[in-house]
């Protein structure tokens, strides 16, 4: 029922790197008509799966139960024992609260060879944003949309120092739970799970920020638990 209060739902691409338990996999559903989930928790995976029978089938969604890193093979990951949002790649220094797997690993761009052009991709993978993205403009991957969880000051510079990035917003990690669209007058809900990443540029209501004001937000805020939304330059 909602899709029809989404314009941009289109044929193009969202991939979801760092998809977790698929949470905003039927936000990105409304938006686009191919969802491309990235996840390398195995467990996480078979819930998603389990979740999204349907779409799936339809071809709608596409799964991929990987680490996203420049290793190839198998390559070590730990599973957080506690809160499956905190399982990643780097070796974390508390080992007895991680269970030990290993996985296979592919490049963010091999991935996207499969699937094809994106329109939007959102990276929130523990401890490794930089990483993905340096990877993606490496080889020169840069969506109309883009986010990455900013932790650190190299993702920001990363999506600033582009040349096709010119707006920006920031949004913060606590504050997805509700999303008003306004349509025709008529404003209409849109609730996000806790945890999950929460709305794409377009959908973030607030003005779009210049990478100096952005500078400026973060030095007053700080990193931590927030992303960057950056939108390809026409």
């Amino acid at each position: 029922m909602l899709k029809r209060f989404f314009p941009f739902a289109t044929k193009k691409i969202a991939y979801d790197f760092g998809a977790h338990n698929g949470d905003n996999i039927p936000y990105y559903l409304l938006k686009y008509e191919k969802v491309v989930a990235v996840e390398a928790n195995p467990i996480m995976i078979e819930t998603i799966r389990k979740r999204f029978k349907l779409e799936i089938a339809q071809g709608r969604l596409s799964l991929e139960n990987c680490v996203v890193s420049n290793q190839k093979g198998l390559v070590d990951f730990y599973l957080h024992r506690f809160n499956s949002v905190l399982s990643q790649l780097p070796k974390p220094q508390n080992l007895e609260d991680f269970n030990h797997i290993q996985i296979h690993s592919k490049k963010p761009s091999q991935i996207i060879k499969k699937y094809g052009r994106p329109e939007y991709i959102k990276i929130d993978v523990e401890h490794v944003d930089f990483e993905v993205l340096s990877e993606l403009f490496g080889n020169d991957i840069y969506p109309r949309y883009i986010s990455a969880e900013v932790h650190d000051v190299r993702v920001f510079s990363l999506l600033t120092s582009s040349k096709f990035y010119n707006e920006f917003k920031l949004l913060e990690g606590n504050s997805v739970q509700d999303l008003l669209f306004v349509v025709d007058g008529e404003v209409l809900p849109y609730r996000f799970p806790h945890h999950s990443a929460g709305p794409m540029f377009e959908d973030i209501h607030t003005e779009s920020l210049t990478a100096a004001e952005l500078f400026e937000e973060l030095a007053v805020s700080g990193f931590g638990w927030r992303d960057i939304h950056a939108k390809k330059s026409c």
